[in-house]
């Protein structure tokens, strides 16, 4: 029996068959809908014949390889339903495939694919072709081969000589793993993740966007600048986990085809995801970014078989997680090409994410069309905005700051007038005028600005804006109402401040440096108030007293709230000179009207 050492990729999906088991994201399913002169027992030949010329779609694993078992042999399934409707009838065939799709294939069984022809048995000229294959033995360069041959057998055509058992686990000749390893090290040695900073997972499930983009402008870019069609749009790419992310340092997953000229027609799970690294600096022009990703392209192209996982001992002895996002171009439609038969795509909804973000462009019929999976707490209209605007905005010359200023406004119009989100994540609630949505507005539109200083620091808007936010989400886990401050003037002050609002609480100053007395008396009016200080005091006996930097070791994940009109936005307390002092609730209606009146002055 033959059997194959698994790649780094393939034992990645073994492991999250292992630790996740109803986890689908390395299905491979695709479902086309096929109208006209169909020929029912010849695409079924056409599909057996070309799935058993392949060994490797007669293999499973076991004990760590992947073992071929030539005495199988692939057989599609014909399933008929009876539908007057074809409405009905998709109905029917979707409810069943999406079943499939997100069902985890078992990698230590064969079979390791699926094929099914939904036939309609009142209407000879329509049916549903369904192919689910384990991402263990196909990647997508495999999957456009096998679209190929069955195309071709069904036409009538011929296949040439099968394909044998081919192993994927190549490494570079020794000058060549050497100049890998120079270049690599040299690109991690100040990172401490190659997990792109911004992107977390969550445990929200899949959503699946698609969208096109300007071809047009794409072609243009790619006439003046005589780069290639994925070196455009992978700038694109590197703008957008900028702008999504505000980071500097950008970590892309690109799978590499990882194939030589003798392995085009081989069959299998060959792929290779290697990090690009680049920085993003605000001044750069557009087109300064995009040789400086052709140039990191280039490289990863030169060193394809290069294992980054299994010689990460030899790069680096930090504990780095790999890559948490993906981006790929398809050249060509995902699509077969049937005489007398129209094929449309239909795309499949999965609920797990293999990454938090993954983005393939498809060029399809003089279109490119943008597909994208990513955590389903993301804005879809946001998120679709931002990378049409950035397509739209892009230009040679063209700064990044200029570039992302155009986007920003844009989709700060969409989130000022119709939905807040936090930093492209959807809160399902409709912002007035207030001073939360103002600082909103003004961190998408300008978000690497500063937004204050004092004598040892300074943070911008996004900083303030994230920082805030996850400051809420702390604060959020409270059941107290009201939240006591008292601090020096601060970086910290402010934060906290915001983080309080967003949080659905009530502000309660209490000035430093005001008699003990006075603090006292405050605070027996508020039982159970926590009191962020910077300092201690025997006054705050009996209350849950923080210091701001245990606010920051307490931060969480992102979450954001919409304060209500009516709701409390913060409690000032008189002076007390005649008598008792006495709390005064401010709701967020005055202060709307406040920063409303000052933003219009």
């Amino acid at each position: 029996m033959l059997s194959m050492n698994l790649t780094s990729l393939q034992k990645s999906i073994i492991t999250t068959q292992e630790l996740y088991p109803q986890n689908s994201a390395y299905n491979l399913p695709y479902l086309w809908h096929l109208t006209g002169n169909i020929n029912i027992e010849s695409l079924k030949n056409a599909i057996e014949l070309v799935f058993n010329q392949h060994d490797v779609y007669h293999s499973h694993i076991e004990d760590n390889h992947l073992v071929f078992e030539s005495e199988q042999h692939f057989t599609p399934t014909i399933m008929k339903l009876s539908n007057r409707k074809t409405t009905e009838f998709k109905s029917q065939v979707l409810h069943y495939v999406n079943t499939l799709a997100n069902t985890p294939i078992n990698v230590k069984k064969y079979p390791l694919e699926q094929a099914i022809i939904f036939v309609n048995t009142e209407s000879s000229n329509e049916c549903f072709l369904f192919l689910n294959i384990s991402h263990m033995i196909c990647d997508v360069y495999s999957a456009y081969q096998l679209f190929s041959e069955i195309s071709t057998v069904y036409n009538g055509g011929r296949l040439k000589a099968p394909t044998q058992f081919n192993n994927a686990n190549r490494d570079l000749n020794t000058s060549r793993k050497k100049r890998a390893l120079s270049y690599f090290k040299e690109k991690i040695k100040n990172i401490t993740s190659l997990s792109q900073k911004g992107l977390q997972t969550t445990n929200a499930p899949r959503q699946d966007l698609e969208f096109h983009i300007d071809l047009e402008k794409v072609n243009e870019l790619i006439n003046s600048t005589k780069k290639s069609e994925f070196e455009i749009l992978l700038t694109f790419y590197v703008l957008f986990l900028y702008r999504l992310t505000g980071q500097n340092n950008i970590i892309a997953g690109i799978p590499i085809a990882n194939r030589r000229t003798t392995d085009k027609r081989t069959h299998g799970c060959f792929v290779n995801n290697l990090p690009l690294i680049t920085t993003v600096k605000e001044e750069n022009t557009f087109n300064e970014l995009l040789n400086q990703v052709s140039h990191e392209l280039h490289y990863l192209l030169k060193f394809q078989t290069f294992d980054f996982v299994k010689n990460i001992s030899q790069l680096t002895s930090k504990d780095l997680s790999f890559v948490n996002n993906s981006v790929t171009l398809y050249k060509k439609a995902i699509n077969f090409n049937f005489d007398h038969v129209k094929c449309v795509n239909i795309s499949l909804p999965q609920k797990s994410l293999m990454f938090p973000l993954a983005v393939e462009f498809e060029n399809a019929n003089n279109n490119i069309i943008v597909h994208m999976q990513l955590d389903n707490e993301f804005n879809k209209q946001i998120t679709t905005k931002l990378f049409k605007s950035i397509t739209v905005n892009s230009d040679c010359d063209k700064t990044v700051q200029e570039i992302l200023y155009e986007c920003n406004s844009e989709i700060s119009n969409i989130i000022f007038h119709q939905e807040n989100s936090n930093y492209l994540r959807d809160s399902n609630t409709v912002l007035r005028n207030n001073v939360l949505s103002l600082i909103k507005a003004v961190t998408l539109s300008t978000p690497n600005h500063i937004a204050i200083s004092d004598k040892n620091s300074q943070i911008t808007y996004i900083e303030l804006d994230k920082i805030s936010t996850r400051i809420a989400n702390t604060l959020s886990k409270l059941n107290n109402k009201y939240i006591a401050v008292s601090m020096e003037p601060s970086i910290s002050l402010i934060t906290i401040l915001l983080g309080i609002l967003k949080a659905h609480k009530t502000y309660v100053p209490i000035d430093k440096y005001m008699p003990n007395k006075r603090k006292k008396v405050i605070l027996d009016q508020l039982p159970d108030c926590p009191i962020i200080a910077d300092y201690s005091n025997a006054i705050f006996n009996g209350h849950l007293s923080i210091t701001p930097s245990e606010v920051q070791q307490l931060l969480l994940n992102n979450v954001f709230t919409v304060n209500k009109e009516s709701d409390i936005a913060y409690m000032i307390f008189t002076s007390g000179s005649t008598g008792i002092p006495k709390g005064v609730k401010v709701p967020f209606s005055a202060l709307n009207s406040l920063t409303s009146l000052i933003n219009k002055n």
